[in-house]
């Protein structure tokens, strides 16, 4: 998905025919809304991200059952680099760019610090 949007792409225009599996490519080249339910799409890219920082919030929550001991250092600091990874590529997917200007009304992404049962 992302290399659609990139500067390494070139649009042939109708020197190419296009499938219908091409127009997740061609959507995404031309920052249109993407109707294909194929997996390279926003909206996989939005759902698995989501799980991977359940999943790290999961393992936090764990840790902290256990009650924090030093052997799961390591494993804490893992849980906390993918949660905080996965906010950043929706940030950076998702978002626009930040703007002082405009920041207190910029749409943003749902921050999952913790998990849904509140741990």
């Amino acid at each position: 998905m992302y290399e659609m949007v990139s500067d390494n792409i070139t649009d042939n225009g109708p020197l190419y025919s296009v499938s219908e599996s091409e127009q997740t490519a061609i959507q995404s080249y031309k920052y249109q809304d993407v109707t294909d339910l194929y997996w390279d799409i926003p909206q996989r890219v939005w759902g698995v991200t989501y799980k991977a920082i359940a999943s790290a919030n999961q393992a936090l929550a764990a840790i902290e059952e256990l009650g924090n001991p030093e052997e799961t250092e390591g494993s804490k600091a893992e849980a906390l680099l993918c949660r905080a990874f996965g906010h950043f590529i929706l940030a950076n997917t998702f978002c626009i760019a930040y703007n002082p200007v405009s920041s207190n009304t910029d749409l943003g992404i749902p921050d999952m610090e913790a998990s849904r049962n509140g741990s």
